[in-house]
This record gives C-alpha cells, sequence and structure tokens, in this order.
C-alpha cells in the first residue's frame, strides 16, 4: 500500500479538501501530520478527532452576513500559532481542497503563506467548480487559485467540470454519476499527493 514520507503532512480544507483527505487516508498509510481544517464543527464530527481542526470560533460574521474568503482567511490566521504547532516537524506539507467556497478559497492562501513563513515546502491539489455553481463561486476559487500559484511551491489544479463530462457519456443516473466522479476525484488526488511526497523538497 502507497504511503507518505517520514516528515510529509498532509491537510485538507474544507467539505470538500476534509472528504477527499479522509478517503485517501484509507488507502495510504498515515502521513506524519493529518489534519483537516474546517468551519463547520458538525462537518469535522464523522473524522478521527485528532484530525479536526475548527476555525472561525474566536470571530464570527456579522448577524445576517454569510461568511466571505476575506472572513475565512482572518479565521484560519488566527489559529496560526496552533496550526503551526500542529504541522511542526513536517517538511513537506500537501493541502486539498475545492475552491469555490468562502471557507477553502480564503482559507487555503493564507495557510500557504503561514507554511511558507515556517520554510515548509508547500504543494496544493484542488478541484475548481462545476459550470452550474455559479458565477460567485467560479470568481471567488480563480482569485484563490492566483493567489496560490504565488504562495505555494507547486499547485495542481483538477477541474470538475473536465471530471463531469468524463463520466456524464455513460449510462448512468445523476446520483451514480456523482458517485463515480467522487472516486475519481479520490484516486486522481491520491496519485498526485503520492507523487509529490516522494520528490525532495526544493
Amino acid at each position: 500500500m502507497a504511503g507518505y514520507g517520514e516528515k510529509t503532512g498532509l491537510v485538507g480544507v474544507g467539505g470538500v479538501g476534509c472528504h477527499i483527505v479522509a478517503q485517501a487516508l484509507k488507502r495510504s498509510t498515515i502521513p506524519h501530520v493529518a489534519l483537516l481544517i474546517d468551519r463547520d464543527a458538525r462537518s469535522l464530527a464523522e473524522y478521527p478527532e485528532t484530525m479536526r481542526f475548527l476555525i472561525g470560533q474566536e470571530t464570527r460574521p456579522k448577524p445576517f452576513c454569510s461568511a466571505t474568503p476575506q472572513w475565512c482567511g482572518r479565521a484560519l490566521l488566527d489559529n496560526a500559532e496552533e496550526i503551526g504547532r500542529r504541522v511542526s516537524g513536517s517538511d513537506t506539507i500537501v493541502m486539498v481542497a475545492g475552491l469555490g467556497g468562502a471557507t477553502s478559497s480564503g482559507a487555503m492562501p493564507a495557510l500557504a503563506s503561514l507554511f511558507s513563513s515556517l520554510g515548509i515546502y508547500t504543494a496544493a491539489v484542488v478541484t475548481s467548480p462545476f459550470q452550474f455553481e455559479g458565477k460567485q463561486r467560479e470568481r471567488q476559487a480563480q482569485t484563490a487559485l492566483a493567489d496560490l500559484y504565488q504562495s505555494t511551491d507547486r499547485t495542481i489544479e483538477i477541474p470538475d467540470n473536465a471530471l463531469l463530462d468524463m463520466v456524464s457519456h455513460h449510462d448512468t443516473t445523476l446520483g451514480e454519476c456523482f458517485s463515480l466522479l467522487d472516486k475519481i476525484l479520490v484516486f486522481s488526488i491520491q496519485r498526485n499527493l503520492e507523487r509529490m511526497a516522494r520528490e525532495e523538497p526544493r
């Protein structure tokens, strides 16, 4: 079974990132650090307690206002010292997220900057939103992606639309289509993670 380097950290951010990392870890040995970061306590509750990291408790959006990527980035940095402690000893961090939502689009660039400041080789594996998710999520994803290209050592983008095109030609229901899509996505990201983990940091 494939594994990770002795000092490799694996970090999932937001709902999609946490899910993908959790699925990938079922097929690989546990890396030096495995961290699942989200601002949704209920979503995190389904994962092992030792991997959970809840953000956004110190400061919250104004009443009746949705969280923005900017707010989520600040919420992540409010926990910078503790996150730094949790990844202590890692020389490589691979971050995983589905960009477009506020949590991933705001926290991923902030997290990349934090790891870079700690001298850790940082890679990001991200998906971009489906076209039907709307222009706002697409804009948020593209802004975050541009920031990641600037703040990581390597960024790999996997477009959700391209994956959907791969499976939509088969005679499947919509539910089966998304189930197959999930498996392809997990496999694709897992292989990228393992390849990067075998490489020496710059």
